[in-house]
């Protein structure tokens, strides 16, 4: 899979996280995003361009997978920062 386009698909999941940390408004985001759906479809077009083979940057893909886990780990505090401050606001 050429660089671009595990570039485009991790940027696909990473709006997707991003958007989908704010409620209401991540809900109403997934309803039309669908970041799989895209991802799917840019995997099946590039199947059937099948480009010569590539030398795997294992950097590249190292560096994306960490910005991945970076913020799915930033999403989960902010999600528990949240709960902690309307739990705080309600004195539970």
């Amino acid at each position: 899979i050429p660089q671009a386009t595990l570039v485009q698909m991790i940027g696909n999941i990473l709006l997707d996280t991003v958007v989908g940390c704010v409620p209401m408004l991540g809900d109403l985001f997934d309803v039309g995003w669908k970041a799989n759906v895209k991802n799917v479809a840019l995997l099946e077009k590039q199947l059937k361009v099948s480009p010569p083979r590539q030398r795997t940057n294992w950097l590249l893909l190292a560096a994306l997978l960490g910005v991945l886990i970076l913020v799915v780990i930033a999403s989960i505090a902010i999600s528990i920062s949240i709960l902690n401050w309307l739990l705080g606001a309600l004195q539970l």
